[in-house]
Formats: C-alpha cells, sequence, structure tokens
C-alpha cells in the first residue's frame, strides 16, 4: 500500500470539526493559563487556522495561527488483534442491550428516541471508562 498526502489547501466540508488537543495559551496581561474553543469552524487542511483565546479576568484577546494536517497510517491486523476486536464488539453490543433494556424497564412511556439517545449515552460511558475509547 502507498499512501501520498496532498500539500494542497482544501476545505473539509463540515461546519465543524473537534479535536482531540488542548490549545492553550498564557494571557500576557495577566499570566493567566488559557484554553481555546474545542472546535474549527468550516475548517480547511494545510491552511493556518486561527486559533481565538480570551481571558475573563482583563478582557484580553487573543488570536494564534495552527495548521490543521491528517495523517493517515496503514494498520495491519492480525488474527488476535482481529479476534479482540471481535470480543470488544460482542461485549459491547451485551453492554448495550443491558442498558437499553434497563431503560426501557424504567421509562416505558418514553419515545424510542429517548431510548436510543440513553443507550449512546450509556455506551460512550462505558467505552470511555473500559477502553479508554473515543468513539
Amino acid at each position: 500500500m502507498k499512501i501520498t498526502q496532498d500539500t494542497e489547501v482544501s476545505e473539509l466540508e463540515i461546519k465543524k470539526l473537534y479535536v482531540p488537543y488542548k490549545i492553550t495559551e498564557t494571557c500576557p496581561k495577566c499570566g493567566k493559563k488559557l484554553e481555546s474553543q474545542d472546535y474549527f469552524s468550516y475548517p480547511k487542511l494545510n491552511s493556518p487556522e486561527e486559533v481565538y483565546f480570551y481571558c475573563d479576568d482583563c478582557n484580553e484577546e487573543l488570536t494564534r495561527l495552527i495548521k490543521i494536517n491528517i495523517i493517515v497510517t496503514e494498520v495491519i491486523v492480525t488474527e488476535a488483534k482481529e479476534e479482540e476486536a471481535t470480543q470488544k464488539h460482542e461485549k459491547c453490543a451485551a453492554v448495550g442491550r443491558v442498558i437499553l433494556n434497563k431503560y426501557k424497564e424504567e421509562q416505558p412511556n418514553h419515545d424510542p428516541e429517548m431510548w436510543i439517545e440513553e443507550l449512546i449515552r450509556g455506551l460512550e460511558d462505558y467505552l470511555h471508562r473500559r477502553w479508554n475509547c473515543q468513539d
């Protein structure tokens, strides 16, 4: 497999891109640690993006530039990893059934969409605690 990265500016065609990074800066006036929002609106790849910071203590506004890149790498799946992924999937599905059935019993008159939302929240919580998964 050969992966070639395009270095041209390109739009992602999404409204918001949430990033798994904490972008911090120090306020030049008071020294307070500032944290930017965790997403970019209508981002572009390989192009400068503004990161906005605001200090509540001294009303200081700051912007910095970053560049968003995406790294694509090949994943080699061995039989053992595939079996482990299948076991995790089966465990996750079983946990999902338990969460959904419990919620249906506790809230039998709720709209099925509410059950699905509760199932998703429960699964996300379980995955974060059990396997420290992001998705």
